[in-house]
């Protein structure tokens, strides 16, 4: 299984925050830093992936506001896409310090 971790802080804009998941899950260089990119390169990682996402407490809340109605929700999409397949995808917020 394929580990990831994600660490968000820092994170002051939705393009820091694109930067920081490129980063987390080793995404190529080419990775657009929009939604619809996001959907591409997730659904091109190889079954079964596990993601742990750190330092989301310390985005502001706007930064919180699009990470929970934007990111999360293609995060949940993709983990039912792979579910379909009978493959698994899955992800946790993390609320300990990211180590």
């Amino acid at each position: 299984m394929a580990k990831y971790k994600i660490n968000m802080s820092g994170a002051r804009s939705v393009y820091d925050i694109h930067e920081k998941i490129q980063e987390g899950l080793k995404f190529p260089g080419y990775y657009g830093k929009n939604l619809d990119a996001l959907w591409d390169c997730l659904t091109d990682m190889d079954s079964p992936v596990e993601i742990h996402i750190y330092g989301t407490r310390m985005l502001g809340k706007e930064m919180n506001d699009f990470f929970t109605e934007s990111i999360i929700k293609i995060f949940d999409e993709v983990k039912a896409w792979f579910a379909e397949a009978g493959e698994k995808f899955e992800f946790t917020i993390c609320e300990e310090k990211y180590n």
